[in-house]
């Protein structure tokens, strides 16, 4: 995906984390002050103005930025304070098993398996 974005010259920052759900209060993104910020996202903003160093976000990730809890219900929305401090547009990427000229050459598109872990089961994180 980054060579890709890179080919069409797009400033492309690759950042690899295993969760979004780690966070902390941040006071300044973008002018705006976050009570729950995602940590691994911090490398996205200029350390001096708080501004955000890129111009839209492309997630991998296929489950949501929100936590289990249980004692009550499930606060999955903290995420969105986050994301419009950001500012950015936030574009969710499929992950596949499958190949691209598989997926290219089918009628179907994603396959029952990408399908559920994309599409479905983040439905009901």
């Amino acid at each position: 995906l980054l060579d890709g974005l890179e080919a069409l010259g797009v400033n492309a920052i690759g950042l690899f984390t295993e969760s979004l759900r780690a966070h902390n209060p941040i006071d300044n993104v973008n002018g705006l002050a976050v009570d729950r910020f995602p940590t691994a996202l911090t490398f996205l903003l200029d350390k001096v103005t708080g501004n955000s160093l890129v111009d839209v976000l492309i997630s991998s990730m296929a489950f949501a930025m929100g936590e289990v809890n249980p004692d009550g219900p499930t606060l999955g929305n903290w995420s969105a304070e986050a994301a419009k401090a950001l500012n950015v547009p936030v574009l969710q990427a499929i992950n596949s098993v499958g190949t691209y000229a598989e997926w290219k050459e089918s009628a179907r598109g994603l396959n029952p398996l990408d399908t559920a872990m994309n599409v479905a089961i983040p439905e009901f994180d």
